[in-house]
């Protein structure tokens, strides 16, 4: 099950998630997202994809608990349900962390 995604490497790294695409498809009911390294997500493009069929109400996340971690990043839900759905709690805990969001 697609519960939690994790970035917890900081860039330049190869592995890093900034400043690429990311895509969550079809997320579980309790999903979220955690940016957990010093600009983890910095510059991210993150999408989630909701398909026609879920049955989905609820994301518990996103948490960007790092400087810049979540910087100048973009969210796009893709939510072709026709029904709301809701987002628990957005936290930028760390200075800068959603600069630019």
């Amino acid at each position: 099950l697609n519960i939690k995604t994790e970035c917890r490497i900081t860039p330049p790294h190869e592995d890093s998630c900034a400043q690429r695409p990311i895509t969550i498809y079809n997320p579980t009911e309790n999903w979220e997202l955690q940016a957990n390294a010093v600009g983890a997500m910095y510059q991210s493009e993150i999408t989630i994809d909701i398909p026609p069929t879920s049955t989905l109400a609820e994301i518990t996340g996103f948490w960007f608990t790092e400087p810049y971690s979540g910087a100048e990043a973009t969210i796009t839900i893709n939510n072709p349900t026709g029904r709301r759905i809701g987002i628990e709690a957005i936290h930028g805990t760390e200075a800068f962390a959603c600069q630019g969001m």
